[in-house]
């Protein structure tokens, strides 16, 4: 059979408890009964319990005041707890494990079945019972109306025929008319009792869902300040982790070369092309000390330049030596390496990673902007330096980019396309 509750399937060995009145299953946990509280439970209690639906009936029937409940909700009084009744006797109100059955109680381990009703659906329950209780008043008017006319009636009859009689039917219907404004009067009374009481339990309800309110907002800060925290130890986890995998990287290449403006043809030798370099700027390069060689494409796809041509060495004194003979150079042009088509410049640089590149291309752009006159790149670092006989300072992050002042001196070309240069 499935939960009433929930609606799944009670899987066997499943803690569960019997309507006796609808005959509906109910998981313990669709009912917010704690396995303590089950446990705790009599036979009697499992026996005679009813679920929330035939509870809810059962207060009905027994007072005009709607009480609709809701499982997934805590009750905010204690007027609209849920408890089990049996046939015969009283129904216990409310269930506190810490205080003592008294004598009077004929069933042990009583559980409150809590429950509670949104403030919308209690208006909507609310206005229902005062549109029956007026219901209710109209029709015993009019029943009473209906007496008054036909004692009138007979009154009227009876005079013609004997006054007497009269007199009797008179006093008969006066002391009707006596018993019903008594009755009345004991309505009244009642139905203003039940007013007192209907709104001090909606005087109550608001005091729960302000106290409900200020405590969700509370709840709220307490989150957001959380996240605002996990996320700013994030961002900075984050930081580092690729501060160290750039790093990595840089390491990975610091036996590369990159070599910018090399025209690409489709039969193309780059072992030979690196061997007429090494010739035009006086540093001879064997073969066996060139580990690999091949072209990379560039970051933005959409550049006409060709692509340029990493070379590892095998060892970074070499590679440092090869870019010292080739700052010695100053200027190497296509041309000069026997290379067809348009002669551009040749630059030769470390090869660095794609985040050392952005900060460099950034430094060179500041750089020329506030007229430093030197900006290059020694072991994958940065370093920028104003006028000659100035010293040279780091840019390792972009918070590093405030060192660089404002001058009035402007700068020369730069290699691979910068405005100021690279070698010193």
């Amino acid at each position: 059979m499935n939960c009433a509750g929930c609606n799944t399937i009670c899987k066997p060995g499943a803690r569960l408890l019997n309507c006796h009145s609808c005959e509906g299953i109910y998981h313990i946990e669709c009912l917010n009964i704690k396995q303590q509280q089950y446990s705790s439970l009599s036979e009697e209690f499992k026996a005679a319990w009813k679920c929330p639906s035939c509870n809810n009936v059962t207060r009905r029937g027994r007072s005009n005041l709607l009480k609709p409940v809701r499982s997934t909700q805590i009750p905010l009084d204690d007027n609209m707890n849920m408890s089990y009744e049996i046939e015969g006797q009283a129904p216990i109100s409310s269930y506190n494990p810490c205080t003592p059955t008294t004598p009077a109680a004929s069933v042990h381990d009583c559980v409150a079945l809590e429950t509670g009703a949104t403030f919308h659906t209690f208006t909507q329950e609310l206005h229902k019972t005062f549109e029956e209780w007026r219901s209710d008043m109209n029709n015993t008017l009019t029943v009473f109306k209906e007496n008054i006319k036909s004692s009138l009636h007979d009154w009227r009859d009876e005079m013609e025929a004997s006054i007497t009689k009269l007199n009797d039917d008179l006093k008969f219907a006066l002391n009707g008319f006596r018993e019903e404004i008594c009755t009345l009067r004991a309505e009244h009374e009642r139905l203003k009792h039940q007013t007192a009481d209907i709104s001090r339990d909606v005087s109550e309800l608001k005091a729960s869902m302000l106290f409900l309110s200020g405590e969700q907002d509370d709840f709220k800060k307490k989150v957001d300040g959380t996240i605002r925290q996990s996320t700013e130890q994030s961002s900075l986890t984050i930081s580092n982790l690729e501060t160290k995998v750039d790093y990595l990287e840089q390491q990975a290449r610091q036996y590369n070369i990159e070599i910018c403006n090399i025209p690409e043809t489709r039969s193309e030798n780059l072992l030979n092309i690196m061997g007429s370099i090494s010739m035009a700027i006086n540093f001879p390069i064997s073969q066996k000390d060139i580990l690999s060689i091949h072209r990379v494409p560039h970051a933005h796809r959409q550049t006409n330049k060709p692509k340029n041509v990493i070379v590892k060495l095998s060892s970074r004194i070499l590679r440092d030596n090869v870019l010292a003979a080739f700052r010695k150079v100053k200027t190497l042009k296509t041309d000069q390496l026997g290379l067809t088509g348009s002669t551009m410049t040749v630059y030769m640089n470390e090869h660095l990673t794609l985040k050392k590149k952005q900060l460099f291309r950034k430094t060179r752009d500041l750089a020329a902007m506030h007229q430093y006159k030197y900006v290059w790149v020694r072991n994958a670092t940065i370093l920028v330096r104003e006028q000659d006989g100035d010293t040279a300072f780091a840019i390792r992050t972009d918070d590093d980019l405030r060192k660089i002042k404002s001058r009035t001196k402007g700068g020369n070309k730069s290699a691979c396309g910068g405005s100021t240069q690279h070698t010193q």
